[in-house]
């Protein structure tokens, strides 16, 4: 009789065990079974995290600026293209000899429908192109930033790009060697992060991303497809938020 209060102790232990594993097994088997019937269950979402992926939902939306350099050091002038079918990036030297003028290329992709909450936490923000073209682009480096107002308004003049208030926040991005179908840019989170923590943002706003071309000491250019080029070839955002 004295070993009885040992075997209620191992009894106990046992039945612990077999419960903890019961549950185990059950919450292994739902969430299964969840993404099983579910295939397109959020996995962020389960983690409390939201993700969600906005093109260029139209013409004139993207585009690309032009800084045109006058040989000579005679002055600059600007246009921009809203409706190519392709953006594109990149340098042309002036040349003072022939004489002709240089280029250096930016591109802007205002996104509508950006269904981030304000003052969200960003996680993580990237930037698709479609269909790139390279030329001499390897190495290079460009600057990102955005549109560092409440919600962005369709571009209608070069002006609207060159003098738009950009974000503090920028990134660089040195690009690599492209290939395949899309090109991707470095991590953004911090510019989106700066625009949805404006007291003005709303979930569903529009933000523009901007990618600066600086002078440098050959040519190069990358190009990629616009939404006029087709619509699901625009250029899209994927953002992860909490």
């Amino acid at each position: 009789w004295g070993i009885m209060p040992h075997m209620h102790t191992n009894i106990l232990e046992v039945d612990m065990t077999r419960i903890s594993r019961a549950v185990s097994l059950a919450t292994s088997f739902a969430l299964s079974r969840g993404i099983d019937v579910y295939p397109h269950m959020d996995v962020a979402a389960v983690s409390g995290s939201t993700s969600l992926d906005k093109k260029v939902g139209g013409s004139t939306r993207d585009g690309y600026h032009i800084d045109t350099i006058a040989p000579y050091g005679s002055g600059n002038s600007y246009t921009f293209n809203n409706n190519a079918t392709t953006m594109k990036v990149g340098y042309q030297a002036a040349d003072d000899m022939t004489p002709a003028d240089g280029y250096s290329w930016s591109i802007f992709a205002r996104i509508a429908g950006v269904d981030v909450p304000q003052g969200s936490t960003i996680e993580t923000a990237i930037l698709h192109f479609h269909q790139p073209v390279s030329s001499s682009a390897t190495g290079k480096s460009v600057t990102i930033d955005g549109n560092d107002v409440d919600t962005a308004a369709i571009p209608s003049a070069e002006a609207d790009i060159r003098s738009a208030t950009k974000t503090t926040a920028t990134v660089s991005w040195t690009i690599g060697t492209i290939s395949g179908t899309t090109v991707d840019t470095p991590e953004i989170k911090t510019i989106v992060q700066e625009i949805v923590n404006r007291a003005g943002w709303a979930s569903g706003n529009a933000m523009t991303i901007y990618i600066h071309t600086p002078s440098t000491s050959a040519d190069w250019d990358l190009t990629a497809r616009s939404y006029d080029h087709s619509a699901g070839q625009a250029p899209h955002i994927n953002i992860t938020y909490s």
